[in-house]
């Protein structure tokens, strides 16, 4: 793999036939599941 090919990978910038296309879109639902829970920590 290319670093450009991480690169783009970690910016989410993957075009849905990517083979890791699917792997971005699960990190990309933890990160913001990650945020929701911490939005609900500081509110408490």
């Amino acid at each position: 793999m290319e670093s450009s090919d991480a690169h783009e990978l970690i910016l989410g910038q993957v075009h849905e036939l990517h083979p890791h296309a699917t792997l971005v879109q699960v990190v990309h639902v933890f990160r913001e599941a990650n945020r929701v829970a911490d939005m609900f920590a500081t509110c408490v």
